[in-house]
């Protein structure tokens, strides 16, 4: 967000940010039902990628937080890509690292963000209302589907985008 108000990046503000989320890191919760959601893809027999623009040491401490490893098979972070989203590194990377077919992976983001950068590496995205933007300007990005939350979309997951791709 700061480098689309400045108009580059600037490593003291990516050092300053990090050193005040650090400080809040205790204070993060996990959404209801995100390990849920996790396990039920799994069990989907669908491969789990987390995919995010974080560095790996803090997806490790979310990652600790859901408790749900057992449903992830891969994770792809910051470290391994070169560009963080929007631009569509982490998703294009996700796609090689886990050998995955285009036609058959879906995003699940809850940023306009994640929907620019899924539509940049041609991936449908799904949307949760849980990053602090709302069903219209979501979809004005394009998404394929909107749930309120995690638990939203384990309560439709078989009418899902996830669920019809695991029909097929």
């Amino acid at each position: 967000l700061l480098e689309s108000l400045i108009g580059r990046s600037d490593e003291r503000i990516s050092e300053s940010w990090r050193a005040h989320f650090d400080q809040l890191l205790p204070e993060v919760v996990v959404f209801d039902r995100a390990a849920d959601l996790l396990r039920s893809v799994h069990d989907l027999e669908l491969t789990v990628v987390l995919a995010t623009s974080s560095p790996e040491d803090l997806l490790d401490a979310f990652r600790t937080k859901i408790d749900a490893d057992d449903a992830i098979d891969l994770v792809v972070t910051a470290d391994d890509i070169g560009a963080a989203k929007p631009e569509p590194d982490v998703f294009a990377t996700s796609l090689a690292k886990a050998d995955l077919e285009r036609d058959r992976t879906v995003v699940v983001g809850d940023s306009v963000w994640d929907a620019q950068a899924s539509a940049a590496a041609r991936l449908p995205c799904i949307a949760l209302e849980t990053g602090g933007f709302s069903r219209p300007e979501l979809e004005s990005e394009g998404v394929v589907a909107v749930y309120r939350d995690p638990g939203d979309l384990v309560e439709h997951l078989d009418d899902s985008p996830i669920g019809k791709l695991a029909a097929s």
